[in-house]
């Protein structure tokens, strides 16, 4: 009965590996197939920018974690455009990058952004899925509530699927210098 028993739990632990493994590898697959680009959303802790990349260098790893951070605004109703910029240890852009916001929903839906200007930037290699640097900032209090007035009229606005377009026409249109320039609001984070 021991060998029946000891039988049984050999079979159910293999099935398990097996399904452990399986598990694991759709997980991977996920992590490399990770949306590219960038992402801000908020919480009770603040602001966050995940930046999803694949083929990150050191420099723009660097920059992430230690280099100047600058930040600006781009409103064209609509479209909403943050844009940052990490500066490497020469005061070059090491990393620079185009951030679409869309806030819309029911008000019920929504919550409003915190009053803080904390931000919190994670760069996460888009390959492996693995977090490259993780740095905690702040806006400026004036930059801070420019955002959040800009995403209150966009929400206000409501939903239009015309703003996918428009998005896609400025980025094609434009680089992220020439986006830069257009900014009305900036700031050193």
């Amino acid at each position: 009965m021991d060998n029946i028993i000891l039988g049984t739990s050999l079979a159910c632990a293999a099935g398990v590996a097996a399904a452990f493994r399986a598990d694991l590898r759709a997980l991977r697959a996920r992590e490399r197939a990770m949306r590219q680009g960038a992402e801000f959303s908020w919480g009770p802790n603040g602001h966050e920018l995940r930046i999803v990349l694949p083929g990150l260098r050191s420099a723009e790893v660097t920059a992430v974690e230690s280099g100047r951070i600058e930040a600006a605004l781009l409103v064209e109703p609509p479209v909403l455009f943050l844009l940052i910029r990490f500066r490497g240890q020469t005061d070059r852009v090491a990393l620079g990058l185009v951030c679409s916001c869309c806030w819309w929903g029911s008000p019920e839906e929504r919550t409003d952004p915190p009053a803080s200007e904390v931000v919190r930037f994670v760069l996460v290699e888009g390959q492996s899925g693995i977090v490259r640097a993780i740095r905690t900032s702040s806006f400026s209090l004036e930059f801070t509530r420019s955002f959040h007035g800009a995403i209150d009229e966009q929400a206000r606005l409501g939903y239009d699927p015309a703003h996918e377009v428009a998005v896609e026409a400025m980025v094609r249109q434009y680089s992220t210098d020439q986006l830069w320039h257009c900014c009305q609001v900036r700031c050193s984070a």
